[in-house]
């Protein structure tokens, strides 16, 4: 990788390193920390990213089409992630962060959570509302009102990524987990083969709506410094997220066996630190000098 030799005076989210831009990121504006290695965008402001998560953003998810009118997908990942989830806790207070229109949420509660959700897009909060009559939240996890009792279980599925001041919501977060509770993340994985590969045609980059991108090391400095530990890790390929029917089909079976050709990675199978999305499994920390 290729870093700009002049200092930027811009400073890394994490350790505060000087972080020039890298030169192989720089049609995307991004900067690395010339200490940590992190890589992100120090441009967006936070109003900036806000204005980004209004409805319109979930009517082309990801090219795709839009997030509501996929239920049957929406429905496999929440089960999927619920799958994950009762791993560690099987009831108790659970709070999701990007809610969306409630699937995750309402699965959970079929399950024996009670839950709460926030969503910034205010439309969606009111379906996950209106649809599953659960509590879900307008707003941003910086300021949005929180119950005061902990909760057992937070989530936050591909939301990290998207904050340019991850401190602070981290923080408020520990503020609202029982100290023995558990946060599960999933995250773009920045260390993963294919982001390596493909560098800004990555396709998880997405530099429109992704701020920060992390490593597995990096997501435990930073999760320390907010008074969290990483209990563990590990990460998934995409193809984690099909459902059976699409799996079978002759082009996701060829692309299955492209990828795990050239990534020499079983794409079915959680890796250590070369697949694409980053799960974190993170608890509270007992250290006293905790912010």
């Amino acid at each position: 990788m290729g870093v700009d030799a002049v200092s930027s005076g811009v400073k890394c989210w994490i350790c505060g390193g000087e972080a020039p831009v890298d030169e192989d990121y720089r049609s995307v504006s991004l900067h690395r920390c010339a200490d940590c290695g992190f890589l992100f965008a120090p441009e967006r402001s936070p109003e900036q990213l806000e204005e980004l998560y209004s409805d319109e953003y979930f009517e082309d998810f990801h090219g795709t089409g839009s997030y509501a009118d996929e239920a049957v997908q929406r429905r496999f990942e929440a089960e999927h992630r619920i799958d994950w989830v009762t791993k560690y806790r099987s009831s108790g207070r659970l709070l999701e962060i990007g809610a969306a229109n409630g699937v995750f949420l309402d699965a959970a509660r079929r399950v024996g959570f009670e839950v709460t959700g926030v969503e910034p897009a205010p439309g969606y909060a009111a379906k996950a509302r209106e649809e599953f009559d659960i509590d879900v939240r307008a707003g941003f996890i910086e300021s949005v009102d929180l119950p005061d009792a902990p909760f057992d279980v937070i989530c936050a599925f591909h939301v990290l990524e998207h904050l340019n001041d991850p401190r602070i919501g981290l923080q408020r977060l520990r503020d609202h987990i029982a100290d023995d509770g558990v946060m599960l993340l999933e995250i773009p994985n920045i260390e993963s083969l294919r982001a390596i590969k493909h560098r800004t045609n990555w396709v998880h980059l997405d530099p429109k709506n992704h701020v920060g991108f992390y490593t597995p090391e990096q997501l435990a400095t930073l999760l320390g410094q907010c008074g969290f530990e990483l209990a563990e890790h590990h990460t998934i390929a995409p193809i984690t997220y099909q459902r059976p029917r699409q799996a079978m089909r002759p082009v996701s079976l060829a692309l299955r066996a492209y990828d795990t050709l050239t990534t020499r990675r079983l794409q079915s199978r959680p890796d250590p630190s070369k697949h694409e999305f980053i799960r974190a499994v993170v608890k509270p920390s007992s250290s006293p000098d905790r912010p």
